[in-house]
């Protein structure tokens, strides 16, 4: 459905554009192109590909599952937290110069492809203020290039509420929109990776003295050296604060441990999952909600993962608020606990769930080479743990 293309209505949007939108203005639409394009078709075969092999599609086997699943590739907002190189390593290839990964072969055609426009040799700085390039790049969601971030306002305002003052627009396009939340995402990491090398930078420069390319040069390349070290944790240490970086979740885990050799043994680590195809509580707060009602079973699910995907804010923070209340007024009543330690995750199609880690008063410890214990562990937790195999 990505690449269905319909002539006319992209005529016609493009002439709304060039009329309504100050970045389209003045645009001069290639006929000749426009004719290539079919009325009402699928251009896939037309777009140049490359041919890619996955070591790990091979190994998955067969998935059942017999829910009804749609036809659109469901996404998510999760950084890439196993890249094939450390954000140490991936500094040190760039300043050695060191090439890194391999060009990805392009599969021949031998159909006839899609002219594509040439690219400027400069990349755009997406972060100068001149240029309202959010709306340049999703013209459906500033269809008159309006409230674009870089816009002059009375009172200035921080990226990240823009953000979320636009996924909570009230006609739900932003929070909808395929891409738009993965590109200001980026953006948003990519602004506070910045800011904080600019700050590594200054506060070296002040303790240390001007700091060069050779520099960073020589502490790779003679990584025992005392200079080294002290320049290359620095370093690791202002990347701990970038969200979703390996030193940031090694930061986390440092933590954890710290609650551990404070607080002793945690009594439970639980898993909580959604069932967010069913709660009747989570769709009352989305579209539709009465048509949602009225479906069967199986069209139900169907209509369940469509209004997920188009509202994916509302749906984790329905997580997030349910889970707290759950927390506090079960879980802490029930079993007495007294703290506790949670990750948020998201599945690949977007559904929240949550690891959590709870320090009970009174909790039985377990110790497998002692039958005592191992038998006053399982007398306790047997009233509360079942099992169901479908």
């Amino acid at each position: 459905r990505q690449f269905r293309v319909r002539r006319r209505c992209l005529q016609e949007w493009l002439n709304f554009l060039s009329n309504n939108h100050p970045g389209y203005r003045g645009i001069t639409v290639c006929q000749k192109r426009m004719s290539v394009l079919p009325e009402d078709g699928d251009v896939l075969d037309q777009v140049a590909t490359a041919a890619v092999t996955d070591p790990l599609s091979a190994n998955l086997g067969n998935i059942e599952n017999d829910d009804v699943e749609p036809d659109e590739v469901d996404q998510s907002a999760v950084p890439d937290l196993l890249p094939e190189d450390t954000e140490m390593e991936a500094l040190r290839s760039h300043v050695l110069g060191e090439e890194r990964g391999e060009h990805l072969p392009v599969r021949p055609s031998t159909q006839h492809q899609l002219e594509m426009p040439d690219i400027r040799r400069t990349p755009i700085n997406e972060f100068n203020h001149s240029q309202a390039l959010l709306s340049l790049a999703f013209p459906t969601l500033f269809p008159r290039g309006q409230a674009d971030f870089v816009e002059p306002r009375i009172r200035p305002i921080k990226y990240a509420d823009y953000i979320q003052h636009a996924l909570r627009w009230h006609d739900g396009r932003f929070a909808r929109h395929p891409t738009f939340r993965f590109v200001v995402f980026n953006t948003l990491m990519r602004a506070q990776a910045r800011a904080k090398s600019s700050y590594f930078v200054k506060e070296y420069q002040q303790r240390q003295g001007l700091i060069t390319r050779d520099d960073l040069l020589e502490a790779f390349q003679n990584p025992e050296s005392a200079e080294a070290q002290q320049l290359l944790n620095s370093i690791n240490r202002q990347t701990a604060q970038l969200r979703g970086t390996r030193p940031y979740w090694y930061r986390k885990r440092r933590e954890l441990e710290s609650y551990a050799y404070n607080l002793d043994c945690p009594g439970a680590f639980i898993t909580f999952s959604p069932a967010d195809l069913h709660w009747r509580s989570l769709y009352q707060h989305l579209p539709q909600f009465q048509d949602w009602q009225e479906l069967p079973e199986q069209q139900r699910m169907g209509m369940s993962s469509k209004l997920l995907r188009d509202n994916p804010h509302i749906a984790a923070w329905h997580f997030y608020r349910r889970f707290g209340l759950f927390r506090d007024i079960v879980l802490k009543q029930k079993f007495n606990v007294t703290d506790y330690w949670n990750r948020y995750e998201w599945q690949g199609r977007g559904s929240s769930h949550c690891h959590g880690l709870f320090w009970m008063d009174g909790a039985p410890s377990v110790d497998l080479e002692n039958e005592h214990l191992r038998k006053e562990f399982a007398r306790i937790w047997r009233f509360h743990v079942t099992a169901f195999n479908p």
